[in-house]
């Protein structure tokens, strides 16, 4: 083992020096006060307008980069080589080169931020700080935290690609990649120096956060702590510079020689590389404390006993708790989706061939053939959901959908005895397949699509409530549509629709008597939107 410790080191001095160099110019340096008091006083001139702006680029462009992580990997597993793939080299290239771009554009974001705010990497201990500042601190951390995040998650991986590798290296001036850009990304990631300051900021901001006055958290600071500590870098730099110099010199070692890395990765106690892929196993997406108490892997009957009693163009509402998302949706109802049904269910109701009719149906004749080919496929094997999530709009199976605590089904009443109405409702909602993910949350547009404006867009006779602005997505002078204003509206049209099934932390919530409209009112009382209905008085 000592031999293996050796060959590390050796490795990994024979470039940090150059490292350094490189990473000094593009990755966060986390400057004091006193060496860089022009940028402090930059920094301390950003006011609370100017603020609030950068807060909303950073979730918007945090959310894309969400998005951006489960491509990558989809990419990764659909084109390991581009005769794989079965597509041509060409689009390939043109595919990864497109990934590469959009991730270069948020990198550049969070970069920005990361260095601009680090002045301030020596006044955690300062108490008399305005709110403002520390807001401030805490952006610059949350940013330099997923810059790591992204590294770990999915440039190391993909530079273990020797296609993608070349390719990205060998830069393209159209699209605004520089030559290098992977091994220089790499470089500045590696860099310990900054690890280091990296890791006396967490360990400082875990003393500044345990003092924090409650009263001063507000939503900003909320959706930032959550950053935060959902970062599997986060929990790296935590643990000390020992951890980090073993897991830069497993990095290291694998840009070395492939006769070494093979020799030493088969030495390489199991417990180590067990840690070190454990860490970063989780940063596809916001992190995932536990499975939902509906998981089928927590009860496996719950799919066998739900899915007969759905019928198509059912809405279905979740609550996920045990994700970080969940905390920024206001309300209680974190997630929207429509049930259309398998097409087996669709036959049995009348309504299959109804929906696929080019003549009766509009709609379905307006969609291009491998779109329609595409949803027979997937409601022929069991994707039965239609749901907006962030890589776009998808058909998902019943068991997919219930890895949630909560989860509502509510009853478009009034069309259940309507066959023509119900078929072209279906069959215009099925236009939203494969739609992009709305991160404007503007429910007057149809191009782009967030979940509660599937329901919006399923059902346009309906007078949905619509909010001017949502909380922590901050979508000013836009309508929105939340969850939690889907059920507003439920409840105050009792004539067109009902509740016919609800779960509360994993448990059903019995039909009968007043126990289940009761219990749906008291969760939507935990709305943080003024969504009082009539239905609840």
């Amino acid at each position: 083992m000592k031999l293996v410790l050796i060959l590390f080191s050796l490795i990994a001095l024979q470039d940090v020096a150059q490292a350094q160099v490189m990473a000094q110019a593009e990755l966060p340096t986390f400057h004091s006060r006193k060496d860089n008091p022009e940028a402090l006083k930059r920094a301390d001139a950003v006011d609370a307008a100017e603020f609030n702006k950068e807060y909303e680029n950073f979730i918007t462009v945090l959310e894309k980069n969400f998005v951006f992580r489960e491509s990558v990997r989809e990419l990764l597993r659909k084109y390991p080589t581009a005769e794989r793939s079965g597509e041509t080299y060409q689009k390939w290239v043109y595919t990864i080169v497109g990934s590469a771009n959009e991730y270069l554009e948020a990198r550049k974001n969070f970069l920005s931020i990361a260095t601009k705010y680090s002045v301030y990497e020596d006044r955690w201990n300062d108490n008399t700080l305005p709110l403002l500042t520390k807001k401030k601190m805490m952006l610059a951390v949350a940013s330099a935290l997923v810059l790591y995040d992204n590294y770990f998650a999915v440039i190391n991986v993909v530079i273990q690609n020797d296609d993608i590798r070349r390719i990205l290296n060998q830069g393209d001036e159209t699209n605004k990649i520089p030559k290098g850009i992977l091994d220089s990304i790499a470089s500045q990631a590696k860099n310990m120096d900054l690890r280091n300051k990296l890791s006396r900021q967490i360990h400082a901001y875990d003393k500044f956060i345990s003092k924090f006055p409650a009263n001063q958290i507000d939503e900003q600071l909320y959706y930032l702590f959550g950053v935060v500590n959902s970062s599997a870098s986060y929990k790296t730099f935590r643990e000390g510079v020992f951890s980090q110099i073993l897991e830069f010199l497993l990095i290291r070692l694998n840009d070395g020689p492939t006769w070494l890395r093979d020799a030493t990765l088969s030495r390489l106690p199991r417990w180590l590389m067990n840690l070190i892929s454990e860490k970063f196993g989780n940063t596809v997406g916001l992190i995932e404390t536990r499975k939902g108490k509906m998981h089928p892997q927590v009860q496996p009957q719950l799919v066998h006993w739900i899915e007969p009693q759905l019928k198509p163009l059912d809405i279905l509402l979740e609550k996920t708790p045990f994700r970080l998302t969940d905390r920024f949706i206001p309300g209680h109802w974190g997630h929207v989706a429509i049930w259309i049904g398998s097409r087996k269910q669709l036959e049995q109701e009348g309504l299959w061939d109804l929906i696929t009719d080019e003549k009766r149906q509009p709609a379905w004749r307006a969609m291009p053939f491998g779109k329609r080919k595409r949803i027979i496929d997937a409601l022929t094997n069991g994707k039965v959901i239609l749901e907006a999530l962030r890589p776009g709009v998808q058909l998902n199976s019943l068991g997919h959908f219930l890895n949630v605590d909560d989860f509502l089904v509510v009853r478009p009443q009034y069309l259940q005895n309507n066959l023509e109405r119900k078929a072209e409702l279906i069959a215009q909602t099925l236009t939203h397949f494969e739609k992009e993910y709305d991160f404007n949350f503007d429910v007057k547009t149809a191009d782009k699509i967030v979940c509660s404006e599937l329901a919006y867009w399923t059902f346009p006779d309906i007078n949905w409530r619509t909010e001017t602005a949502l909380a922590m997505t901050v979508v000013l002078a836009r309508q929105s549509i939340s969850p939690d204003n889907i059920i507003h509206t439920v409840l105050n049209q009792k004539d067109k629709f009902s509740p016919v099934m609800l779960f509360h932390d994993g448990k059903e919530v019995p039909e009968e008597g007043l126990g289940f409209y009761n219990e749906l009112c008291a969760l939507q009382r935990d709305s943080t939107l003024n969504t009082t209905s009539k239905g609840c008085l």
